[in-house]
């Protein structure tokens, strides 16, 4: 019983007594989803003898979990709210109000129309709710005083009601099962109907053959688009061997595959296949390439073969021309790509036929080809370069073939100047009984460079775009022997200039050497010393032979020295040397003022030669690695040369003491590494001095 407030009183006169009883001990098990049942009582005691009795109570292996309310609004609310899973609700009458619980009934089955659950009044005031009124108006399913309510009698009220309520779900599930079967025939009946209307509406008005066949290959289904694709109408085609027209043995290796296949358990009556492309004959003897799917399945028991053909003529049509305009692109990129490489213009040409004749569609048998250059007097061609493949190939190089070319094809384009409308971009294309030829002129900027020659086999198809090819190739070609043309023209001015510019230097450098009693095969021995030095001392091959060219200016100063002084006969006053020193300033002022090579290099030479190792050298005094090495290797080299040279005013010195001399002035005048080179190659020096004496010296070596 509960106060005004709703909330739990102490007990009144009528409290539960439960009469006492040994229960068996209940076997602890493994919980599972509970049974969910409302204990609404406004007696705590209640509720604590109702925990006690059936805390360790299981029904078909589920415990019982019991919601502890105090009042009938708070059954309400938790029905009304988490009520659906409820299995059974012991319920007190007399709570807050007299006909709490009964309100609660109330709500339950009438309101929530909750049928399910099941309700069990107990009361302590059996005369306030009389059980035949109460059962009969209130839909309840268990009534009982509390007073006469065991534990034995609890547990069984409790099992009974879980039972009820357990089968009733059961009932309510099978029904619906029922139900939902009966749905789910009707719902599939429907559209295995409206899927035979879609199929028998696809197989119409579909685009792609659909075929089926029996396990001998017969014709048992042949589909509108089948007739138009193949030419066999459906009377012509029911009962045919479909092998008679996909003659292709790929197709019945993958029926026999596909017969024999595993078996999917997913999908038992049904095998996927592969798709195939295949070729096929039309009615009317047309070859027909296909792209066929295949598929298996049971009818009534039976294997049966669907298979499903697309005309792909279109699209092969298509790839072909992508993979020949790919090929086209290639060669195109490939002949732009020999102008990177080093190749003369010959060689060159060569290149570019063989990369013609790579495309597989123009060179589909025997076949050769020739390119012609316009020689000099621009009134013949000249054959640069040539092509044969395959036997039978005519031979385009014969002269009579070539004669042939010029008479018939060329002669206008030779003579435009008295032909002013011709055009010099027009293909030309004959067949003999042997070949079929092209002739495509190759013309730079209005002026015919020369002329494409193709003999292919007479029997091809000429492409759509084979004119647009050859003239984009002509064009290329136009443009690789301009620029090639035009690179050795470069190139020859280049080193002309660079010779002539290097003949100045040369002269230079002999210059001033005849003006100190020298030789002009000074320079040319102490700059081929100079070189060899300085490839053992680890300069490149580039830098040595800049070395070689430079080398001979060392002393072009001297061209400013007084005669006085610099072919006086005795020694030299300190003054006089002072005005003689001047000589390595003076060639560098000459010479400076260069980046390019080898002038810059003579520069450094003419103004570092004299320094010595130790400092003590002139016109700066560099002393060490100070000094450049191109004006330490000159010294070793220039010194080495005067030692072992006769003049007019001494004799020659022997070998073996101006090695001695030059090794004695390592560390003070020469580089010690260099000279310990010097001597290592000294048999390699000699023979450079033997190759160019100076009594067999006319004042210069062309060949320097």
């Amino acid at each position: 019983m509960s106060d005004a407030s709703g909330k739990p009183r102490p007990q009144d006169d009528d409290e539960l007594l439960f009469a006492a009883e040994e229960l068996p001990a209940a076997e602890p098990q493994e919980p599972a989803d509970p049974w969910l049942v409302l204990v609404v009582d406004d007696d705590t005691d209640v509720h604590h003898i109702t925990d006690a009795i059936l805390k360790n109570v299981t029904f078909r292996d589920r415990p019982i979990e019991m919601i502890h309310l105090y009042s009938g609004q708070d059954a309400i609310a938790h029905m009304s709210e988490r009520g659906s899973d409820v299995a059974m609700i012991l319920l007190d009458v007399v709570m807050e109000t007299d006909d709490a619980g009964l309100l609660v009934v109330k709500h339950v089955r009438q309101e929530l129309g909750n049928r399910f659950v099941r309700i069990a009044l107990r009361t302590g005031q059996p005369g306030r709710a009389p059980e035949a009124r109460m059962i009969a108006e209130y839909d309840i399913n268990d009534y009982r005083e509390k007073t006469d309510l065991t534990a034995t009698k609890l547990v069984s009220a409790i099992i009974t009601g879980l039972r009820a309520y357990d089968d009733l779900r059961a009932i309510e599930q099978l029904s619906f099962s029922k139900e939902a079967l009966e749905q789910e025939v009707s719902k599939r009946t429907a559209a295995l109907g409206a899927s035979e209307t879609r199929y028998r509406a696809v197989t119409r008005t579909a685009n792609d053959a659909i075929i089926t066949i029996d396990p001998e290959r017969l014709i048992t289904f042949w589909n509108p688009a089948a007739e138009r694709i193949f030419g066999y109408s459906l009377e012509e085609a029911l009962g045919r061997d479909l092998r008679e027209i996909i003659f292709d043995p790929v197709f019945d290796a993958a029926c026999d595959g596909l017969a024999h296949s595993p078996i999917d358990p997913q999908d038992p009556e049904h095998w996927e296949g592969a798709t195939l492309e295949l070729s096929a004959i039309r009615k009317d003897g047309a070859r027909l390439p296909l792209e066929l799917s295949l598929s298996a399945c049971l009818v009534a028991g039976a294997q049966q073969f669907t298979a499903i053909a697309r005309d792909i003529s279109e699209r092969k049509h298509a790839e072909r021309e992508r993979e020949r305009d790919y090929q086209n692109r290639v060669v195109i990129s490939a002949l732009l790509g020999t102008a990177l490489e080093s190749l003369s213009l010959a060689n060159q040409l060569e290149r570019a036929i063989t990369l013609i004749f790579s495309l597989p569609w123009l060179a589909s048998g025997p076949c050769s080809g020739v390119i012609f250059l316009v020689n000099e007097d621009k009134r013949a061609l000249s054959s640069v370069a040539h092509y044969t493949s395959g036997l039978g190939a005519p031979d385009v190089c014969d002269p009579d073939n070539a004669e042939v070319c010029l008479r018939e094809e060329v002669s206008d384009l030779l003579n435009q100047e008295l032909a002013p409308g011709v055009d010099l971009h027009s293909i030309r294309y004959a067949q003999t009984e042997n070949f079929s030829r092209y002739c495509v002129p190759i013309a730079f900027q209005e002026k015919l460079l020369g002329m494409l020659t193709l003999c292919l086999p007479i029997g091809r198809q000429r492409g759509h775009d084979e004119e647009d090819l050859l003239a984009a190739i002509a064009n290329t070609l136009a443009g690789l022997i301009a620029r090639r043309r035009a690179e050795e023209s470069l190139v020859s001015a280049t080193r002309a200039l660079w010779d002539t510019r290097l003949d100045i230097i040369r002269r230079l450098g002999m210059a001033a050497e005849y003006r100190d009693n020298e030789t002009g095969m000074h320079v040319i021995r102490m700059s081929k010393f100079a070189a060899r030095l300085g490839y053992a001392a680890g300069l490149s091959e580039k830098e040595c032979e800049t070395l070689l060219l430079a080398a001979p200016m060392h002393d072009v100063g001297k061209i400013g020295i007084p005669d006085s002084i610099l072919l006086k006969p005795g020694r030299l006053t300190d003054d006089e040397f002072a005005v003689m020193r001047n000589h390595a300033i003076i060639g560098a002022q000459m010479l400076q003022g260069h980046s390019d090579e080898p002038l810059k290099s003579s520069h450094i030479i003419a103004l570092t030669h004299h320094e010595k190792w130790d400092g003590t050298g002139y016109p700066v005094g560099l002393k060490g690695e100070e000094i450049p090495l191109m004006g330490r290797i000159c010294a070793l080299a220039d010194v080495f040369d005067a030692l072992t040279s006769e003049r007019p005013y001494k004799k020659a010195w022997p070998v073996d003491e101006a090695i001695a001399h030059l090794q004695q002035c390592a560390g003070t005048h020469f580089d010690p590494r260099l000279t310990a080179l010097f001597v290592e190659i000294l048999p390699e020096l000699l023979a450079i001095r033997d190759d160019y004496p100076d009594e067999e010296s006319d004042g210069f070596d062309s060949n320097f």
